[in-house]
C-alpha cells in the first residue's frame, strides 16, 4: 500500500508541485487486508490556492497511465470537466471533486490492485478522510445524524 501511495504522490508532485496525498480505507484503519487503495490528494497548505486545476485527476491518470502503472480503467472522472463553463450554480469548475477507479500494477511480477483516486480542495481533506476512513457503520450513522438534523430544521423553519 505505501509503495502505491508512493508512485501516486510522486507523480502528482510532478505535476502539480506541493499535494497531501494520504492512503485511506482499510489500510488507514489498520486492517492487514485491504480489497481496493484509496487515495485522496488535496493541494498542500503551501499552495496558494484551495483546488488543484479542474483537468488534475486526468493529467494524473495520463501520466500514471503513460508509465504501466494504470493498467485497466473502470471509472473515469467528468472527462466533461475540463469542457463545463466556467461557473456551474455560482461555484467555480475546480471546486467539483474529481474520482476515478481503476486497476494498478506496481511491477510485472506483482498482482494487478484495484485502486480509487479522489482529489477534494483542500478545505474539505479532512472529511473526506474521515468518510474513506470511517467503517461502514460510522459513515452510516453520520449520514443519519446530518439527515435527522436537517430534516428537524425544515420543520422548525416550516412550523414557527
Amino acid at each position: 500500500m505505501q509503495q502505491i501511495e508512493h508512485v501516486v504522490q510522486t507523480a502528482a508532485m510532478e505535476l502539480f508541485g506541493k499535494v497531501e496525498c494520504q492512503a485511506c480505507g482499510s489500510y488507514r484503519r489498520g486492517k492487514p487486508v485491504s480489497g481496493d487503495v484509496d487515495i485522496l490528494i488535496s493541494p498542500s497548505k503551501e499552495l496558494d490556492s484551495d483546488y488543484l486545476p479542474a483537468n488534475a485527476l486526468l493529467q494524473l491518470i495520463e501520466r500514471l497511465s503513460t508509465s504501466g502503472f494504470l493498467t485497466d480503467h473502470l471509472s473515469m472522472p467528468s472527462a466533461a470537466i475540463s469542457t463545463l463553463p466556467d461557473s456551474l450554480g455560482g461555484l467555480p469548475k475546480e471546486q467539483y471533486r474529481s474520482s476515478y477507479m481503476g486497476v494498478c500494477q506496481l511491477t510485472a511480477q506483482e498482482l494487478h490492485r484495484r485502486i480509487d483516486i479522489k482529489i477534494y480542495p483542500r478545505s474539505l481533506l479532512a472529511l473526506a478522510m474521515l468518510y474513506f476512513t470511517g467503517s461502514d457503520h460510522f459513515n452510516r450513522f453520520a449520514t443519519l445524524e446530518v439527515l435527522f438534523s436537517q430534516a428537524l430544521m425544515l420543520f422548525v423553519l416550516v412550523c414557527f
